[in-house]
């Protein structure tokens, strides 16, 4: 799937205000600012003008999304900070849409209006019933 139809997913269902897409790595993995960089662009370059006009105003909302308990620990969540800290300030310099990251244990609800919310998360975290997981995977490699 490439950025543009992730984005066009992302849109369409946060339009519904039914759902959150919640894009979902493997535990391992860590997506880089520079992905979270494209995608906001993307969502921007395939948005109708009244969806500009919104995200103009209330931009976009990444949810770094750990349940609480379970793994958590002083030095994952000095860790997840920095992360965030770091990600926000990339966005900040190379986005052209206002954006707020956030690491959270609540995971941000869709709605007609405000911004649009894009969860993300390790496959170890239970979701919320509302939300709608999007796998991020590793391709297979040949032996």
């Amino acid at each position: 799937m490439s950025l543009d139809q992730l984005a066009k997913r992302i849109i369409a269902i946060s339009e519904t205000g039914q759902s959150t897409i919640v894009l979902v790595t493997p535990p391992e993995f860590s997506l880089m600012p520079d992905f979270f960089i494209e995608l906001v662009e993307s969502i921007r370059r395939v948005s109708d003008e009244s969806l500009i006009n919104r995200l103009n105003t209330d931009g976009v909302e990444i949810d770094y999304f750990q349940h609480p308990g379970g793994r958590r620990s002083l030095f994952s969540d000095l860790r997840h900070r920095r992360q965030t800290a770091k990600l926000q300030q990339a966005l900040d310099r190379q986005t052209t849409l206002p954006t707020l990251v956030r690491w959270t244990a609540i995971l941000g609800r869709p709605s007609h209006e405000g911004p649009i919310v894009i969860g993300c998360c390790d496959s170890q975290q239970p979701l919320p019933s509302w939300a709608k997981a999007v796998e991020l995977a590793r391709l297979p490699t040949a032996a």
